[in-house]
């Protein structure tokens, strides 16, 4: 279990590189290939782990807004290596209203 968590961790760095550089076809593919590579794993360690597998479910944009309440938020954070180093973003959504 400890090798598909390493792994996973080098996709997720990749991954973060990625994001960094020009995007052009050849960048794409990789980005898609990385993204694949670390859901698999993420499965992989999900089946591992007694009750992960579970919450390892997609969760649609869609469907968090269905979940909130008028005057609800959503706070999120992702962590990101830049320069050999680990930066933090919080992304807030402020659902004031919502039309359905």
């Amino acid at each position: 279990m400890a090798r598909l968590a390493l792994e996973l961790n080098k996709s997720k760095k990749k991954l973060s590189y990625l994001t960094d550089t020009a995007l052009d076809e050849n960048t794409a593919k990789l980005f898609k290939q990385v993204t694949q590579q670390i859901e698999k794993l993420e499965k992989d360690l999900g089946r591992r782990i007694a009750g992960l597998g579970r919450a390892q479910q997609q969760v649609l944009p869609d469907d968090v807004v269905d979940a909130l309440t008028f005057q609800q938020g959503l706070l999120d954070f992702h962590i990101y290596t830049q320069d050999s180093r680990d930066k933090l973003v919080a992304i807030w959504v402020d659902l004031l209203l919502k039309f359905k």
